[in-house]
């Protein structure tokens, strides 16, 4: 009988990182900063019509370095993939995160989801070395803070 070898073999992955001048040096220190920070990213026109999740990529002193909307959903829901907010903070050299997304009712506390979603982020963050700094729920004229309700 005939030994059957078998090769690990894989593409080849390169990573290099490259500052974006283009992104205002924007420090990120209190929750109030990153509800600032949300409405001038957000559209205006989608604040009260469609959830979205955005992140905050941050450095050491926490200045941000990059930002991404990582879902769009519906008037009521979304779906996030933690593994692709990981995945760009590792390639961004990032040493923490801001999580912000709004609520088009106007209410801004957390759903369950946004609860589990949140501790899903925050327990892969501890695995990477990653700081989750917050997580704002936004409307247009108010917010949730998880950091500041104590809940990070």
């Amino acid at each position: 009988m005939k030994k059957i070898e078998y090769e690990w073999c894989a593409g080849e992955v390169k990573m290099t990182y490259k500052r974006n001048d283009t992104i205002p040096r924007t420090k990120v220190m209190t929750s109030h900063d990153l509800f600032l920070t949300a409405l001038k990213i957000i559209d205006d026109d989608v604040l009260d019509y469609c959830e979205e999740m955005w992140v905050l990529f941050l450095d050491t002193r926490n200045y941000i370095t990059a930002y991404m909307n990582v879902s769009k959903g519906g008037a009521a829901s979304m779906s996030v993939d933690v593994k692709q907010i990981i995945q760009a903070a590792l390639m961004t050299n990032s040493a923490g995160i801001a999580l912000f997304h709004n609520h088009p009712s106007g209410e801004t506390s957390p759903s369950r989801h946004d609860d589990s979603m949140t501790m899903a982020v925050k327990r892969s963050c501890e695995m990477m070395d990653l700081r989750l700094c917050d997580h704002v729920i936004l409307t247009r004229d108010n917010y949730y803070s998880y950091a500041d309700k104590g809940r990070i």
